[in-house]
């Protein structure tokens, strides 16, 4: 990324998730150049080493769990969108979604056998 022109792009870290490293480094994720870089080396992220059958069953598996959790009591549980970096991301940050209730907690439970990448 940094050879493609995202300067401050940060190494990943065992002790933070890679996705608040990004944001903590101040990487514009919207900007043209980073757009450009990530189509550049996407084939370095895991989600770019999918098939096209990979990458749908992926992308079907995260609207089953918006769609179970729902289900199971959690309305306002979003659908996947893809992140900055090709990945699949459900930002429940402006949901108003409790994940300390009793029912998030059931209805994750319930629905952990469909989470993306799982086994």
């Amino acid at each position: 990324m940094r050879a493609q022109g995202v300067l401050n792009f940060p190494d990943p870290s065992p002790s933070r998730g890679f996705l608040s490293a990004i944001s903590a480094s101040g990487v514009n994720t919207r900007s043209p150049t980073f757009q450009a870089a990530l189509q550049a080396c996407k084939k370095y992220t895991p989600e770019g080493n999918m098939t096209p059958a990979q990458s749908a069953a992926e992308n079907t598996k995260g609207l089953q769990l918006s769609q179970c959790m729902r289900s199971h009591g959690v309305p306002n549980f979003p659908d996947p969108s893809t992140g900055p970096v090709g990945e699949q991301v459900i930002d429940l940050r402006r949901t108003g979604i409790d994940l300390s209730s009793s029912t998030f907690k059931a209805a994750s439970e319930a629905c952990q056998k469909i989470v993306p990448g799982s086994k």
